[in-house]
């Protein structure tokens, strides 16, 4: 939902689209997770990841004039914690006349950059850039939520029968900022609870087959009219900017009041759109980013106070 993302082009909130529309309680969607350091080029369309490692062996962020500014926002400097090292950048941004600042690693050993990160250093070459010799323009990009569908210790939504894991669940793990690879936890630690509770509901339950029997044919061939791709696409690279020009690293109230009228603006024209044409994947993505995108700004609308990875510019006195 965001024009800078970490996440693969097929990660398009479907899971909590789908829950949305059941009435499924969630929770905490506005606490996004900004990574500092994603390439500022795209690469094959894609955000590629400049991860944290390069800072922790001495990569130094400095603005576009050569000047590292991390010691101006936190006393750990490049070692500060992901949500501030992402505001910092982000300030620094809108200080300047550039899209980027710099991840420099020029100050490197010889052969040191490629020894230890062959990927990234094969992937900046790729696209004109080479880490031994010049800065690397970074962004910070949107990496992971904290929020998602409310399940409990066991993985149940709070829908009867539906169970929730990995990203598109809200265990509380992460609070209002998540830590590396605690998303380990989701995937394996509640998956393995989820299944383990299922099978002890199944058991204890009757399946009534007639009623998998009547759910009627899909009768989709009525909608004959195709949508353009142009048109689709034109409607999610319009959502990407409202919620990162209002949405994103910082906020607002009267960014969000103004995104929530936009969102449901341009919810109206994708139903009109969902309802009129032949369903393409594309669509029913859109769909979905959309509804959630709503729900996340309305929730947004809802917080008075700045944690975590929450930040909005009227409660700076606020911060936690």
């Amino acid at each position: 939902m965001y024009s800078f993302t970490t996440n693969p082009e097929g990660a398009t909130a479907d899971g909590l689209g789908a829950a949305y529309r059941a009435k499924v309680l969630l929770k905490n969607l506005p606490y996004i997770q900004f990574h500092p350091t994603a390439l500022h080029t795209k690469v094959e369309n894609e955000t590629f990841l400049i991860t944290e490692a390069v800072r922790g062996k001495g990569g130094i962020l400095k603005d576009n004039k050569g000047h590292a500014f991390m010691h101006n926002y936190d006393p750990r400097k490049d070692l500060a914690p992901r949500d501030i090292v992402a505001r910092a950048i982000t300030q620094e941004i809108l200080n300047s006349d550039q899209e980027y600042v710099f991840l420099d690693t020029t100050h490197f050993e010889k052969g040191k950059f490629k020894h230890d990160f062959p990927m990234i250093y094969s992937t900046c070459l790729s696209v004109g850039i080479d880490p031994e010799k010049e800065g690397i323009p970074v962004v910070p990009a949107a990496h992971y939520s904290c929020g998602g569908i409310q399940v409990d210790a066991q993985a149940k939504t709070s829908l009867q029968g539906l169970y929730a894991i990995g990203e598109c669940s809200h265990t509380g793990l992460h609070g209002a900022n998540r830590l590396a690879s605690n998303s380990l936890l989701e995937s394996i630690v509640y998956a393995h609870r989820a299944a383990m509770d299922s099978v002890k509901a199944l058991n204890e339950i009757d399946l009534e087959l007639p009623f998998f029997n009547s759910i009627p044919e899909w009768n989709g061939q009525e909608f004959e009219a195709d949508i353009s791709y142009k048109k689709t696409q034109l409607l999610i690279d319009k959502l990407k900017n409202i919620m990162t020009e209002k949405a994103g690293i910082f906020k607002t109230s009267k960014g969000l009041d103004l995104a929530s009228k936009e969102l449901e603006d341009l919810y109206h024209e994708t139903l009109h759109l969902y309802n009129n044409n032949k369903l393409t994947a594309k669509l029913c993505e859109l769909r979905n980013m959309v509804s959630v995108a709503y729900v996340l700004i309305n929730q947004a609308r809802q917080i008075k106070e700045n944690k975590g990875v929450f930040y909005n510019n009227d409660y700076v006195q606020n911060v936690l």
